[in-house]
């Protein structure tokens, strides 16, 4: 770097700037302008401004303006820089350095050679001088050259940034490949580049040898007919090349010892079928085909036929390779599974007995006792898997299997045959110090060969401070993997301690793994101490590691972290063995894991590093269960590259770790509590349920990957970390009968299933089934972690990859778990008198939570003469028991105990059990009263024993429960207390296996109890009830008043405009509790709505004290200093209030659609007459519609059949009359109810109706359900309230509010959209169109034609009737003006009837209807006509007859002579005019609709 820069200025070579000692800026291009600094390397950008300015502090420069180029000079390169020795130089911008952090990288595995079809890894060795104490980083960066390549290139896919490659399968083309290094150190606080060193080394990708195969094993038997050979299913091309079997070339040929072989034609596609005839029976015919492609070597396969009669079993055998190895070579170290084939056997399992052999080499043959430990299920099913190792002896193995008819005892068989893959040559280990001071070694192996490289090396480690998880379907102890690599030796790689116990001895494992999966396997001893330092141990190792380097890592922080583990507590402080394990898993979790092999690594260390639950902080737990959590997925996703043994043993790893970190989370949880009770303060569990949560889930998702590979009936597979026990089970659901399900023999706890119950848990044939126990709780984060006193169970249903949820079991389908008591009762001792002496031996004890179940132990201390003791036990609540005042009695023998007069068997001697259905036991704080006395007894002798008895007495409290997710709480729901519970186990009995998704069950409600009121215990419901009424009698009187005004400001107001007013309130005005105090529809009425409210917080009420449960805290509390507050909100709150607003919901939404959706009581025609005043008719009276629409009609109306009226006319002023006959009379159409007509002289208004589908009776029925949910409401909530007690009311109360709350904010808008939606559905309006109108319009004018018609010949037959007889009345009458008429004619006198008047009555039109015209509103009959002459200028238009004139005149009476007709008509008075008179004059007879027309009133 730069120190000065001299004052004087020097000029070198034109256009650069030369600085004291020769440095340059290195290749910047630069513009210098005055006043502004030049944008230059931090480095040099002080020294080059102090250059610039001149001496007297002036920003000149001589080149400004100008473009200065200037370049940096390599004073390493040009060995002008001075470096001490054994540093190197590095050149940097604008000078030069001197590190002794120069990287020495080699590269692992280099010039191997390897088939396309297998991964490849290619390790780097990484160092640095001694002298190096800077803090640096690393950076690594791999490139590849393929052959004939010219430059090169990042890897496609690949992570290429650590510190090792991993080359997955099938990712390079066959060829040779260079693959380069660049190691880089940079400065941690700068980030300046110390130093960068390459170096590359060559692969060779190679093709793999073709498979070939023979579906259905070595040896099979066929029957006569068509049979076909399958090679497409077994032959493949493992580098991928050619990804289609059928791709191949197949070629076939066969071999007879008798030359029967049939014709080959075809197979090419790998599927050869020939025809076998009678010729071929009992022949044995040797199949071969040969699998070649291009530019690949060809294999070939072959397979025996034998030709047998077709009623024998015909069997083939099937080898799965997904499950493990697979001949005809195969791998020992893992687990391999034969499976026989039946083609012509029947479904029944029952009707075929299976049965195998196996033939090793030189003619041995296993045994009964080679079978049972060699294999993990029964030899006697169809299939048979076999452990891994079994098969250590090199020679070909033959399997055959056995299936026999039982009903016509005929056999048949086929073998499978294989050999062993040789395992590599064993060589020689050792292990050397590399630095002893800071605790490296190497290890250093040689003589291993093999043929088929390249070679694996893993060295792996008995860890002296860690269990590892044991999987008794595993063949060996699973090590610690510490490296791997390619080549025979580690580089300096620090080992963990050995046994301090030993000597601190540590064994070293070292498997060599051919590229077929055989292995090799030595060990080597050495000597791993702790240092003397170690804490300064601890810091050294974790602060220089590179997270790039996952090897290096892993075994770094697993030595640290087992120096932790074995050293004593006095020699690190807790707080910094916390510490240190919190950075050694904050540095685990950084670590980007790629395969399985380093999920091994980093599991291992994991387990090191956690194996201390008391020194693991709540942080730290949950990154370690995160990183478990990111192992296990790569585990799952990675799970097919390796068999089941391997996949067995990693996941081993996983559950060990899984299971410290639950052992680490509990413990702390329960610190935490304890504290907080001593401080008086509450505590936030948080942390522990996340880490226990995602630790449970890593356990899970193991557990289903592992089931995957089970096969249906093998041996349970068993897991065992510490205490920790998990069981694995696939079970077939052939004759699947009842199920005992166990972790271990030896905990005696277990579950038991009902046939009926396991036929229904069948998935695809079998059920598979999860099952752990653990003796300490794993969930104590739980606010009631502390019901828990015995060890946890748990059964999980496992499915196709997923869980099998179970709940709502029927009674007899409920499953039964024994669970072992850790805790016994305390024994008590006492004395029980005769009967006769009328004294009691009482005793005393308390419960502390409801629905719990007694089990009575006595243990009599009585002497042998004495054996026939009898006694007699009571039972009551409070402090007082006796013979005459007691709840339960029992009489004790030693052969059971007698209990309602019955006797009933007993487990023990003198053991009586009370389940929680008999004791019913509600409250969570209670005494009882247990008494005894001894029952006098005679012996055969005729002697009495009467004498007192000395006891030992225990009581056992007992619940069972299980953790529900959802509450995070311990919960009894859907399980009880078995009969089978005594003071050393647990019998439950549950209608489920997981939690009920957050449904919480109602609280039993004892009515006899709850009748016998206590003020005292029910004062918090009985208030809340009695509040709540009068608080709503209240808003009745407020909401009635506020009802009257609104009827009055409708009265004044049109309904267009108070239609107006509300637009835009659809929203709140279906909110039930804001719509109170919004201004209401017409037609829901405010009371309605106040009543509705009354009607839901009531029957919520109900329900949600039903739901509530009063032995879990609602509230969570935050402290703020020494303030403990509590928040007024949980999830549980949420959810009992969901829950009861659920309930509550559906018959109070049916209340309001009542009273909103409820058509208009239609009134009578004497009610409407009744509410006339005396005297008057009413004419003109507007009338409502059915829905409250305006309908203005004629005050001159047709009357009914049955209607009176003056004069005997068929007219009345009644509408409702005038409609009912409109609709007898056909003339209202149903089809044009979704609209209210209204017609405004001669324009016609139509609008959508409101929906009101529903009767007017519906309101009485809304009113009744209110009063009803209120009464019954109210009544059990008091009762609830009177059975809970004050306190648990007083908790009920708020939590209820809580609800409440919930219930306004969220479920009531939820209920608005849905509602809404739902009538949009339902009521879905069609817009009205002017056709429609125009229609309407002419219906209604057609509708007027013919009713104003029918009227005017009624009038003109009253006129004839009273008038034209007697004309001295018409001229008593008579004033009439000058009208003109047309003149009329008679048919023979007969003047009434339509026929003799067809076409020559006088026809008036109408065309309004509205009473502001009164053209025919004010007909009335009354003497005086002439008042009420409104139309004077109005005349009657004859429909036909001769033509008028404007000054045309005509008398006042019907003078007019016919011929045919001499008769004289009288004068027609003026309200037979007006009746007539149309209201537009200028109406021609075009204009007059014809034919018939229908219109709807509503």
């Amino acid at each position: 770097m730069v120190d000065s820069i001299m004052e004087t200025r020097r000029f070198g070579t034109p256009g650069f700037i030369r600085f004291e000692r020769g440095s340059l800026i290195a290749f910047q291009s630069l513009t210098l302008v005055e006043g502004e600094t030049p944008l230059l390397p931090a480095t040099v950008e002080g020294h080059l401004q102090n250059y610039i300015n001149d001496t007297a502090g002036n920003s000149s420069f001589p080149f400004l303006g100008a473009t200065v180029t200037v370049t940096d000079f390599d004073e390493c390169q040009e060995r002008t820089a001075t470096c001490p020795y054994g540093s190197t130089c590095v050149n940097t911008p604008g000078g030069y350095g001197c590190t002794y952090c120069t990287p020495e990288v080699t590269i692992s595995g280099g010039g191997m050679s390897t088939t396309r079809s297998r991964a490849f890894r290619l390790n780097s060795r990484f160092g640095v001088g001694a002298n190096c104490t800077e803090t640096r980083d690393v950076m690594y960066q791999w490139e590849s050259l393929s052959s004939g390549g010219k430059q090169w290139q990042d890897l496609p896919g690949i992570v290429s940034t650590k510190a090792d490659i991993l080359v997955p399968s099938r990712t390079l083309e066959y060829g040779l490949y260079l693959f380069r290094l660049t190691v880089t150190v940079n400065e941690t606080n700068t980030g300046v580049v110390v130093s960068s060193t390459s170096t590359s080394a060559s692969v060779d990708i190679k093709a793999s040898p073709l498979i070939a195969g023979i579906l259905g094993g070595f040896r099979r038997q066929v029957g006569t007919g068509r049979v076909t050979l399958d090679a497409a299913t077994l032959s493949s091309d493992p580098d991928g090349v050619i990804s289609k079997s059928k791709d191949l070339d197949y070629r076939w040929s066969c071999n007879s010892t008798d030359g029967v072989c049939p014709a080959l034609n075809g197979g090419t596609d790998g599927l050869l079928t020939v025809t076998l005839d009678l010729e071929t029976l009992h022949s044995e015919l040797t199949f071969t085909v040969e699998v070649s492609a291009p530019i690949r070597n060809s294999v070939s396969a072959s397979q025996i036929i034998e030709v047998v009669r077709s009623t024998i079993p015909l069997t083939s055998i099937i080898c799965d390779a997904t499950y493990g190895t697979c001949g005809p070579k195969i791998n020992s170290g893992e687990k391999m599974r034969l499976s026989v084939l039946c083609s012509n056997c029947r479904a029944d399992p029952n009707k075929y007995r299976h049965n195998w052999t196996l033939v090793q080499t030189q003619g041995v043959a296993w045994t009964n006792d080679d079978w049972n430990m060699n294999i993990l299920n029964d030899r006697s099913q169809d299939h048979v898997s076999f452990r891994a190792g079994v098969f250590n002896t090199q020679g070909t193995y033959t399997v055959t299997a056995i299936v026999t008819d039982s009903n016509t005892t005929e056999s048949g068989s086929a073998e499978y045959s294989f050999t062993l893959n040789e395992s590599p040559t064993v060589g020689d280990c050792a292990v050397h110090a590399s630095n002893t001071s800071e605790g490296f070694f190497e290890i250093q192996c040689q003589g291993f060969s093999d043929p088929d490289l390249p070679l694996r090396y893993d060295f792996e480690y008995t860890a002296a401070d860690v269990n590892v998880a044991s999987v008794n379907s595993t063949a060996i102890i699973n090590q610690h993997l510490l490296y791997s690599g390619p080549v025979s030796s580690t580089p300096p790689i620090r080992l963990p301690t050995g046994n301090p116990d030993d000597d601190y001895e540590l064994e070293v494992v070292i498997r060599v793994t051919d590229v077929f999966g055989a292995f090799a396997v030595t060990r080597v001893i050495t000597n791993v101490r702790p240092p003397e330092e170690v804490d300064e141990f601890v810091e050294t190792v974790l602060e220089r590691l590179d997270v790039d380097d996952v090897q290096q890592t892993t075994s770094s922080i697993s030595s640290a972290a087992s120096v932790l583990n074995v050293a004593n507590a006095t020699d690190v402080e807790n707080n910094t063995r916390t510490e240190a394990r919190d950075q050694m898993v904050d540095i685990l979790e950084k670590l980007q894991v790629l395969d399985v092999q380093q999920v091994k690594q980093v599991s291992g260390t994991l387990e090191h590093v956690t194996n201390k639950p008391e020194e693991l902080s709540d942080e730290s737990q949950v990154k370690a269960a995160d990183t478990l959590k990111k192992l296990e997925e790569v585990l799952t996703t990675k799970s097919s590259e390796v068999g089941t043994e391997e996949l067995e043993r990693i996941a081993a790893h996983l559950v060990t770790g899984a299971v410290n970190v639950l052992e680490a989370s509990s413990e702390s949880a329960e610190k935490q509590r304890e504290e907080a009770q001593l401080q008086n303060r509450t505590t936030d569990f948080e942390k522990n349920e996340q880490a226990t949560t995602t630790a449970f889930e890593t356990i899970d998702n193991l557990a289903l990957t592992m089931i995957s590979r089970k096969n249906r009936d093998e041996k349970p597979t068993l897991v065992k970390a510490n205490e920790f026990l998990m069981s694995l089970a696939r079970s077939s659901c052939d004759g699947l009968g009842a199920r005992l399900i166990q972790t271990q023999e030896d905990t005696r706890a277990y579950f038991q299933i009902p046939e009926n119950t396991t036929t229904k848990l069948c998935v695809n044939g079998t059920v598979g089934s999860q099952t752990y126990f653990t003796p300490q709780n794993p969930f104590e984060y739980a606010d009631n972690a502390r019901d828990v006193r015995t060890a946890v169970l748990g059964l999980t249903v496992l499915g196709k990859g997923q869980k099998v949820f179970v709940s709502n079991l029927e009674k007899d389908e409920r499953i039964e778990s024994i669970n072992p008591v850790v805790n016994k009762a305390r024994l008590v001792n006492g004395t029980a008198t005769s009967s006769n002496s009328g004294q009691i031996s009482l005793h005393n004890f308390n419960t502390t939570e409801p629905g719990v179940a007694f089990y009575v132990r006595v243990i009599p201390d009585v002497s042998s003469d004495d054996v026939n003791v009898t006694l007699r036990v009571y039972l009551k609540r409070g402090a007082v028991v006796s013979p005459g005042d007691y709840s339960h009695n029992v009489t004790l023998t030693r052969t059971g105990y007698t209990s309602a007069g019955r006797p009933v068997a007993s487990m023990q001697p003198f053991t009586w059990f009370l389940n929680q259905t008999a004791l019913n036991i509600s409250n969570e704080q209670e005494t009882w009263a247990l008494g005894i006395q001894r029952v006098p007894t005679v012996d055969e002798n005729g002697q009495t024993s009467a004498s007192s008895v000395r006891y030992n007495i225990s009581i056992t409290v007992s619940k069972c429960i299980f953790f529900n997710q959802t509450t995070r709480l311990w919960t009894d729901n859907g399980c009880e207390v078995g009969p089978q519970s005594t003071d050393e186990q647990l019998h439950c009995i549950c209608d489920h296996l997981t939690a009920f998704a957050g449904f919480v069950a109602p609280n039993p409600l004892d009515l006899g109890r709850s009748f016998t009121f206590d003020l005292q215990r029910s004062l918090i419901a009985l208030v809340t009830v009695c509040v709540v009424m009068a608080l709503y009698i209240v808003a009745v009187f407020i909401g009635r008043r506020a009802d009257l005004a609104d009827e009055r400001k409708r009265q004044k107001k049109a309904h267009k405009q108070l239609s107006k007013t509300t637009k835009g309130k659809g929203f709140l005005s279906h909110h039930l509790w804001v719509s109170v105090v919004k201004f209401p529809s017409n037609h829901f009425t405010r009371v309605q709505r106040i009543s509705c409210c009354l009607s839901l917080l009531m029957s919520f009420m109900l329900v949600n004290i039903m739901f509530y449960r009063g032995d879990r805290n609602f509230l969570s509390k935050v402290t703020i200093g020494d303030i403990e507050l509590e928040l007024p909100f949980s999830l549980t709150t949420f959810i009992i209030g969901l829950e009861s607003s659920l309930i509550a919901l559906p018959i109070n939404v049916l209340i309001v659609v009542l009273f909103r959706y409820s058509g208009t009581r239609q009134k009578s025609p004497k009610s409407a007459n009744a509410s006339k005043p005396k005297g008057k008719e009413s004419y003109g009276v507007p009338r409502k519609g059915q829905h409250g629409a305006e309908l203005v009609l004629p005050r001159y109306l047709p009357k009914g059949e049955d209607a009176e009226s003056k004069f005997d006319a068929e007219y009345t002023a009644d509408p409702s009359v005038y409609i009912e006959k409109l609709k007898k009379e056909g003339a209202l159409k149903k089809v044009d109810t979704r609209y209210i007509v209204k017609k405004e002289g001669s324009k016609v208004t139509v609008t959508h109706k409101p929906y009101r589908p529903f009767p007017w009776w519906c309101r009485i029925v809304a009113w009744l359900l209110v009063a009803a949910i209120v009464i019954v409401s109210g009544a059990f909530t008091v009762l609830y309230g009177n059975d809970y007690g004050r306190a648990k009311s007083q908790a009920w109360l708020f939590a209820f509010l809580i609800s409440f709350l919930s219930d306004v904010i969220i479920l009531q808008p939820v209920k608005i959209i849905l509602v809404s939606i739902f009538f949009k559905l339902v009521t879905k309006k069609t817009k009205v169109t002017p056709e429609t109108i125009s229609i309407i319009q002419r219906r209604m004018d057609v509708m007027e034609e013919t009713v104003w018609e029918r009227r005017r010949k009624k009038l003109l037959q009253l006129y004839k009737d009273r008038y034209v007889r007697d004309p001295v009345s018409l001229r008593n009458h008579g004033n009439i003006d000058n009208k003109s008429v047309s003149s009329y004619s008679t048919y023979g006198g007969d003047f009434g009837h339509r026929d003799e008047y067809s076409d020559q009555y006088l026809m008036s039109r109408r065309t309004s209807l509205n009473t502001s015209e009164r053209s025919f509103t004010d007909v009335a009959f009354e003497k005086d006509f002439g008042r009420r002459d409104l139309y004077r200028d109005r005349y009657l238009s004859p429909l036909h007859g001769t033509s008028q004139t404007s000054d045309r005149t005509v008398s006042d009476e019907l003078s007019v002579e016919r011929a045919d007709h001499p008769q004289y008509l009288a004068p027609l008075p003026s309200y037979v005019k007006r009746a007539w008179s149309p209201s537009n004059d200028d109406v021609s007879e075009e204009d007059t609709p014809q034919g018939d027309g229908y219109i709807t009133f509503s």
